[in-house]
């Protein structure tokens, strides 16, 4: 069975269904649910379908047009973005489509495929190797990442549980981007489910292969959620959300309240298939009985007594796209990891429930724009380098505060982060 599974701005950001409820137990026995709660601030804004679509689109064209040319370069300073991924056999896939003699040449970005049946022979013998996405221990969310070794825009995130003692102690100490092996099966009767937007799998056994080093000091104080769900939401019918992603054309979107992260199920995915990753939503639900960890809402698919529809856009990301648009907003920075092999920097725009966006800065047009880019935000950031904290995937520099003027670029449903295109001249200091 062959999956192709979408990325946005380079890393997937789909969303772990739980596939059946698990039976009750105590609590120390309790498996431990998932769901990806991951983003990433990789500027190439493409996903595995756009990025075959582009290359399609520059094949077709003269190789002297200005779009052939732009689509092509586009693509390539995409892939200078990313940082190298291990081979086949370092992957722990010994099946004939992830290993073969072959594996050392790339794939066109978005080509790749991957075989659920092949990672499972891996999970079930040698084992599968891969990266941490999330790890959550108070709310029971972790994902793993399988990238395909000849296309890192080809990837699947597999959701873990676990009745196992050690891997349940593991589970709790990893962290995001560690390299690990695992073992297991994928769950549901011990079938592969070709409907869930994310297959799942029960951990027999987990073990480190790399730990992650951040190559910059972090701050000491790390990212502390203080929103406890469910409880502000159990009280509520509606409330003002963030999409973080859109699961399979509208059948349901990840959503972040406040600092947490919230699935929902949609009955009726036309009522959803529009929405874009950075949309601001208001929507109206119920929660989902099953599972009690993390909590799961479901989208109510009926109009109200006023004629509202249950899931409105109050803020459209996709709206910016296209249009010259100046941002006023503290200074981030994406730091250099297994996927980006530079830092990403950006500016925040912030928004209710503390729910912000950020805009990726970026010029991949004019040769050399892009270093002059980052050398001047750099210069800034280390000013006040003692003022920098953790935003979860994210550091931002809570003194230094700017001006960027550009083209907004919004081209993929599940594009991590707006790009905003500009020059070094179009970045302004405030303070």
């Amino acid at each position: 069975m062959i999956y192709r599974y979408l990325i946005g701005g380079a890393i997937v950001v789909s969303f772990a269904i739980v596939l059946q409820e698990q039976k009750s137990c105590a609590s120390t026995s309790e498996p431990l649910a998932e769901f990806n709660h991951g983003t990433a601030g990789v500027p190439p804004a493409i996903s595995a379908g756009t990025a075959s679509t582009l290359s399609k689109q520059a094949g077709s064209l003269s190789s002297h047009t200005k779009q052939a040319g732009s689509l092509r370069s586009y693509l390539k300073r995409s892939h200078q973005m990313l940082a190298q991924i291990p081979s086949g056999s370092e992957h722990g896939v010994t099946g004939s489509k992830h290993s073969n003699a072959d594996s050392s040449k790339e794939l066109p970005p978005g080509q790749a495929e991957i075989d659920l049946e092949e990672l499972r022979n891996s999970l079930k013998t040698s084992g599968l190797v891969g990266e941490i996405h999330a790890a959550d221990p108070s709310n029971r969310q972790f994902v793993f990442t399988y990238r395909h070794p000849k296309d890192f825009f080809t990837n699947v995130q597999i959701g873990m549980i676990t009745h196992n003692d050690s891997a349940r102690d593991f589970f709790k100490t990893m962290k995001r981007h560690d390299r690990v092996k695992i073992t297991g099966d994928f769950i549901h009767q011990g079938e592969i489910v070709p409907e869930s937007p994310q297959p799942h799998v029960e951990v027999s056994s987990i073990e480190m292969v790399k730990k992650y080093e951040s190559p910059i000091r972090l701050p000491e104080n790390k990212f502390a959620k203080t929103t406890i769900l469910p409880q502000e939401l159990l009280d509520k019918g509606e409330a003002d959300f963030l999409v973080h992603a859109n699961v399979k054309n509208g059948a349901a979107l990840v959503l972040e309240y406040k600092d947490n992260f919230v699935f929902l199920t949609v009955p009726a995915p036309k009522l959803a298939a529009h929405v874009y990753r950075n949309d601001r939503v208001h929507i109206r639900f119920t929660r989902q009985k099953h599972p009690k960890q993390p909590m799961h809402l479901e989208l109510e698919s009926n109009v109200d007594g006023a004629g509202n529809a249950p899931l409105v856009v109050t803020d459209s990301i996709k709206a910016l796209h296209g249009k010259r648009y100046s941002q006023k907003g503290n200074l981030v920075r994406f730091p250099k990891s297994p996927q980006i092999n530079r830092d990403i920097w950006a500016v925040e725009q912030k928004g209710p429930n503390g729910n912000s966006r950020t805009f990726t800065l970026v010029n991949f047009t004019k040769k050399g724009e892009q270093e002059k880019i980052d050398a001047k935000l750099k210069g800034w950031w280390e000013t006040h380098s003692d003022s920098v904290i953790d935003g979860r995937n994210k550091l931002v520099n809570t003194k230094i505060e700017i001006v960027a003027t550009g083209k907004m670029n919004v081209v993929d449903p599940n594009q991590a982060n707006a790009q905003m295109r500009l020059h070094a001249k179009d970045l302004k200091l405030v303070r």
